[in-house]
């Protein structure tokens, strides 16, 4: 069996204080606390910061209005396609040493003369 991990994995472990089930619970969809008005009013911000950076870019492919399931294989079509701004894509990596899958999912693959590069919107 195939497990998810992400960097995001690393920051849920230690958040808010280390949890080694956290990352397992998160994983099979277990519910934990809702998020206190501040990490809401953060997460919101930080949505509103990435579309209006985004709304400056031209066109782009949305890869996060697939199903989860589909994200790698479309990011993948886009990037043969070389179209030019990928929103939300998903790249993946087989750790079978570890029987793991590491993804990660940069906010923008934007392509140039020399390939892709990844670019952050950090708020």
């Amino acid at each position: 069996m195939s497990h998810f991990l992400s960097p995001q994995s690393l920051r849920t472990l230690y958040s808010p204080k280390k949890c080694e089930r956290r990352v397992w619970l998160d994983s099979h969809d277990v519910s934990g606390t809702e998020p206190d008005d501040f990490a809401a009013l953060l997460a919101d911000l930080g949505t509103r910061h990435e579309h209006a950076y985004l709304s400056t870019l031209g066109g782009y492919l949305d890869i996060s209005k697939f199903p989860p399931t589909q994200r790698f294989d479309k990011t993948l079509e886009a990037i043969e396609n070389h179209v030019a701004i990928i929103y939300q894509g998903t790249l993946q990596a087989a750790l079978p040493e570890l029987d793991a899958t590491l993804t990660g999912i940069p906010d923008f693959l934007v392509y140039t003369a020399y390939g892709y590069v990844i670019r952050a919107c950090p708020l």
